[in-house]
C-alpha cells in the first residue's frame, strides 16, 4: 500500500509499506493491504511503519489518518 505521513513544514514518509500502526484517540490502529476505508483521529505518540519485514518508528503529534483505495495519508499538525 501507498504511505504518505505529511507536516505542514516536510513531508516524513512517501513509499510503500506492508503496514502502519498509529496511535488513535480511541487506541492503537493497524493497517495493512486493502484495509477498509477509515478517517480517524490521531493522538500524540507514534508510528510504526513496516516495509520490507523491517520496523521503523516515527514519534509524530496529533493529526489525522485517511485510508482510502490502498493509499494511507497521515496528516500530522507539526
Amino acid at each position: 500500500m501507498k504511505v504518505r505521513i505529511l507536516t505542514p513544514e516536510a513531508t516524513l514518509f512517501d513509499d510503500s509499506a506492508e503496514e502502519i500502526i498509529v496511535e488513535g484517540v480511541d487506541g492503537r490502529l493497524g493497517i495493512m493491504d486493502h484495509h477498509a476505508p477509515i478517517l480517524a483521529s490521531l493522538r500524540h505518540g507514534h508510528i510504526q511503519i513496516r516495509k520490507n519485514k523491517d520496523w521503523s518508528k516515527l514519534e509524530t503529534s496529533a493529526g489525522t489518518i485517511e485510508v482510502q483505495n490502498n493509499h494511507v495519508t497521515v496528516l500530522l499538525e507539526g
